[in-house]
């Protein structure tokens, strides 16, 4: 595929991605809210059920990106996108906690189909440029996340209602752009002329890329679950501190407006210095210990925000890198589940975050959250340098003729 129609392909999903966060981003702070609300479900209830719901979207994204290997990418998410979209009217209309559960499970479920399809699209309609592409995705997912944080307050406040046939809107509304604007990538990129690596080494999770991929993930699981303190033991350390709630909100439009000005600048420096993914990923996390360890003693709104700061550094290096770099070492049959384990990975350290940090600050003094959680972070170097040697081993062995039989192509 030329630059241009890659060009395309990028922002006709960009837009696809925006869209798609919107909705699901009108629904998502409200569930717990609702459930106390509308159905008397005590708290503990209602962490049940997002854990439910988590444990779906974990397991659609592993199904998500089988099924793009096997079918391409068009299907899958527009049955998805159908099935979350009546979904989530249900949730509307549901007139009790326990219907209210299963089909917020079911969202769960449907919605983690399409988050590692559409970046399986963007890398492989893009070949050579993957970074490009998952970067560009990251970015448009924050900017749906900025928008429907935004309509989400103003729309409920008219009725929750309207926030659930609203968030379905948006689905038809993803639906017809999805179905209209994107076409099923040419399937060229399976390397159908030279034999992969997962073909020489055995089954995906059996090679070398293989083992690399679930090291990278163990790591991805664990800095997602220490990012995942800013929104659930952050806002009680903030009000501890006597900052407002909506101070807290405001940290993250901060957030979003430095992910989206900062692609520019990240994007040249990259180029400019030659920036390796694994070079990125080992900053981003040295951002987020030390975001972890500021807040964790910020005293003042304006540590908050520093440390805010320096944690989207962090976000803006790791999140869009761990995926650019494990889908750059599969090849072209196994990129969507390698896309899904990195989502499902995701979803592992969003679901057990605000478990373990709430354990943790209810039974410590509220700084050793954010200390331990640094501590951790750090300990995940080592795992993404697990995933750098066994590739590096990989592509040694590649490389290197086996009697004869196989002379790689692979960079």
């Amino acid at each position: 595929m030329d630059t241009l129609n890659s060009t395309h392909l990028l922002r006709r999903l960009s837009l696809c991605a925006i869209v798609l966060s919107t909705g699901l981003t009108l629904v998502w702070p409200i569930n717990t809210l609702y459930m106390h609300e509308q159905f008397g479900g005590t708290l503990s209830m209602a962490g049940l059920v997002l854990l439910l719901n988590s444990g779906a979207a974990f397991v659609g994204n592993l199904i998500g990106g089988i099924l793009f290997d096997r079918w391409g990418g068009k299907l899958p998410v527009l049955c998805a996108i159908a099935g979350s979209a009546c979904a989530v009217a249900a949730m509307g209309l549901a007139n009790d906690l326990y219907t209210y559960a299963v089909l917020l499970t079911l969202l769960g479920l449907f919605s983690g189909f399409v988050y590692p399809i559409l970046n399986a699209m963007a890398v492989t309609g893009c070949p050579g440029e993957e970074q490009r592409a998952v970067n560009i995705l990251f970015v448009s997912q924050n900017v749906g996340m900025a928008l429907g944080a935004a309509l989400g307050g103003f729309v409920a406040n008219l009725s929750f209602q309207l926030v659930f046939f609203g968030n379905a809107l948006l689905y038809v509304v993803f639906f017809v752009l999805f179905a209209g604007l994107i076409r099923q990538p040419h399937q060229g990129h399976r390397d159908a002329m030279s034999p992969s690596r997962s073909q020489r080494n055995g089954r995906l999770w059996n090679s070398g890329s293989g083992r690399a991929v679930i090291a990278a993930c163990i790591g991805f699981a664990v800095s997602w679950l220490c990012y995942s303190q800013w929104s659930a033991v952050v806002p009680l350390h903030a009000k501890v501190q006597g900052i407002s709630f909506a101070l807290y909100s405001l940290l993250w439009t901060v957030n979003g407006g430095l992910i989206l000005l900062s692609h520019p600048l990240k994007t040249w420096l990259i180029r400019r210095f030659q920036i390796a993914l694994q070079t990125q990923i080992r900053w981003g996390t040295f951002f987020f210990a030390a975001g972890l360890l500021l807040v964790g003693f910020a005293s003042s709104y304006w540590q908050f925000v520093l440390a805010m700061i320096i944690m989207t550094c962090g976000e803006v290096l790791v999140f869009p890198a761990v995926p650019a770099w494990m889908v750059e070492s599969a090849d072209g049959s196994s990129k969507g589940k390698v896309l899904g384990a990195c989502a499902a990975s995701s979803t592992v350290g969003r679901m057990l975050g605000p478990w373990l940090g709430g354990l943790v600050y209810e039974g410590w003094p509220g700084h050793w959250v954010f200390t331990i959680a640094a501590a951790i972070c750090l300990v995940t170097i080592w795992h993404y340098r697990q995933a750098g040697r066994q590739l590096a081993r990989t592509d040694a062995d590649v490389k290197a003729p086996s009697k004869g039989k196989y002379i790689s192509t692979t960079p």
